[in-house]
């Protein structure tokens, strides 16, 4: 899974010029119930939780999609507002590099131009590169209320965690293994504590999309996002072991094990 694969690769950076992880800056965030404590400032972030809690507690398409595009709650890691929306719809060229996201980017250009005689680079009239935004829209369209309530969540918020993991593996990638300072493959002069500050970032960014704000540790009645989700279902898939699902517990452990190592 992503979260093996950047730990395996921080490892090896880690053991290669014998750096250790810088303590965690400023901007403590506390993540389902204390499980996850992010290094750097991603409350901003966490709140897109917050959009999906507005969203579900319409009793209408109309009033639901006026939230899903235009937010109100959450801001990007650039300050600027950002929506369940957006998160698609801005998505590219931000993700191009992701094999995930490429994965059903050309999925469904295949199915817009085999199955639908859509032109090339078309899924349901609209660009291929926000084909999560298309599918919300579409259910939306269809009038399918208790389906939309979950569809952002699983399609561009689960998108946007999937990112930020990939970005992580490129930071460890980028650094320049035969000294703690040096210029990473770009040819850019770096410290090998500034990689690690970002490689923390984007972990960071990964668990606050996934948990958001207002979840509590192991509980399906709180939290709006991917981590309540897994709450949720666990129990029906005997996956609830000792109050966390057996999936939350294995991510979060992998990323507070990429961190602590």
């Amino acid at each position: 899974d992503h979260a093996s694969v950047v730990r395996s690769i921080c490892e090896f950076q880690e053991n290669s010029n014998g750096s250790e992880n810088p303590s965690p800056g400023a901007g403590f965030v506390s993540l389902a119930g204390g499980d996850y404590i992010s290094g750097t400032d991603v409350s901003n972030e966490a709140k897109i939780a917050l959009d999906v809690k507005d969203m579900q507690s319409k009793d209408n398409i109309d009033a639901m999609r006026t939230v899903y595009k235009n937010g109100g709650n959450s801001l990007s890691s650039d300050d600027q507002p950002q929506s369940l929306a957006t998160l698609s719809t801005t998505s590219f060229p931000r993700m191009s590099e992701d094999p995930m996201y490429n994965y059903f980017r050309y999925t469904f250009r295949s199915i817009g131009q085999d199955e639908e005689g859509e032109r090339l680079g078309v899924f349901d009239d609209e660009p291929v590169e926000q084909y999560g935004d298309t599918l919300v829209t579409d259910l939306m369209e269809l009038n399918q209320i208790e389906v939309v309530k979950e569809a952002p969540i699983v399609t561009n918020v689960w998108m946007t965690v999937t990112h930020h993991l990939y970005e992580a593996v490129r930071e460890c990638q980028s650094m320049y293994v035969s000294g703690a300072d040096g210029f990473n493959l770009d040819g850019d002069l770096f410290t090998d504590e500034d990689n690690v500050y970002y490689i923390e970032r984007d972990l960071d960014l990964a668990a606050a999309y996934y948990i958001g704000e207002g979840q509590l540790k192991g509980d399906k009645n709180s939290g709006f996002l991917l981590y309540n989700l897994a709450e949720k279902i666990a129990p029906e898939f005997n996956q609830d072991t000792g109050g966390v699902s057996q999936v939350n517990k294995k991510i979060l452990d992998l990323m507070n094990g990429i961190k602590s190592d």
